[in-house]
């Protein structure tokens, strides 16, 4: 009797650990959801393992907030001051600013415009007071002269560092004034547009085998009349000058609409004629015109891309632009 007894409790014993294990087999092979109220991703986690987990979601939110707060010192606060009200400083008049506003689309560049805006209604733009620092007396004319085309040329072979300014997809264009002024003696440093992949894998194959001919590692997308264009000038010449084996004489820069229309050596002979002369573009004898055609007497905004016009300025009171004068010095 005692041994049945003892057999029923063992029996007993068994079928509840076979129940356990079959239910710990099946739970185990059963996927839980990401959110599960009481288990999470996995059933039978360990109180570590659960706190471990939601540990690692709150590190990895605190690294994204410090990569986003870094991010927004580096861009200047720019991102934090954009999510924060907008109040123009002033109410914009000029018809010219007003039409700015109503077509710009970006934030950003809105209110540049207001803040430029403003600052040109209320005439603090604007240095006014400009003070002259040109060494040659006004009593003595402009330091300016005419081009001499009787001088003797004299000196070494004079090498030319060539800018050239590219964009769009004119190749043949570009190859073609590439053939024109290329000579083993001159130099070639191109800025491609940062809009223009095509061109900018095309020159690169293009000059490959020119040791004297090199693209620019970087790029701007520049605006004619812009600040862009000024920038990437004033960079290309850094670049020229930090290439210690490019050594020239002059600097010249063009863009692909650009062709010569005199031989390679003409220029070369005219510049060893007047190799201590810079040379400038001179605004002619129509002194109105070429303001107003140059923009000089109004406001611009450049602003991703685009050239937005906000009214007049005033020229500073002691510019002179001598009328008289059709070269440079």
């Amino acid at each position: 009797m005692k041994f049945r007894i003892v057999r029923f409790i063992l029996g007993i014993v068994g079928l509840i650990v076979i129940i356990q294990v079959l239910t710990t087999i099946y739970f185990s092979s059963k996927h839980w959801p990401e959110d599960h109220p009481v288990i999470g991703n996995r059933p039978g986690r360990s109180s570590w393992e659960k706190r471990t987990h939601v540990e690692t979601e709150q590190i990895q939110e605190q690294e994204k907030n410090e990569s986003k707060q870094k991010e927004n010192l580096e861009n200047g606060g720019e991102l934090a001051a954009l999510e924060k009200p907008f109040l123009p400083p002033c109410t914009v008049k000029h018809k010219d600013a007003l039409s700015s506003l109503k077509r710009v689309k970006s934030e950003k560049c809105k209110r540049l415009i207001y803040k430029t805006a403003c600052l040109s209604e209320a005439k603090i733009l604007f240095k006014l007071d400009i003070k002259r620092t040109c060494p040659v007396p006004r009593s003595k004319g402009s330091p300016a002269k005419n081009v001499d085309f009787t001088r003797t040329p004299y000196g070494n072979p004079i090498r030319i560092a060539f800018v050239i300014t590219l964009h769009g997809r004119a190749f043949r264009q570009v190859k073609r004034l590439f053939k024109a002024l290329y000579h083993n003696n001159h130099y070639f440093f191109f800025h491609i547009d940062t809009r223009s992949d095509y061109l900018r894998r095309e020159v690169l194959k293009m000059i490959r085998n020119f040791p004297n001919a090199a693209v620019a590692p970087w790029n701007l997308a520049t605006i004619w009349g812009g600040a862009s264009l000024l920038q990437m000038l004033l960079r290309c010449m850094e670049d020229l000058m930090a290439k210690k084996d490019w050594k020239w004489d002059f600097f010249i820069n063009l863009s692909e609409s650009d062709y010569p229309i005199k031989h390679n050596s003409d220029l070369v002979e005219f510049l060893r004629a007047n190799r201590d002369f810079n040379f400038l573009k001179p605004h002619g004898r129509e002194l109105g015109r070429f303001i107003k055609k140059q923009g000089l007497d109004r406001t611009f905004l450049e602003c991703e891309e685009h050239m937005w016009r906000l009214g007049e300025r005033p020229l500073p009171l002691k510019l002179i632009l001598m009328e008289e004068v059709t070269g440079s010095h």
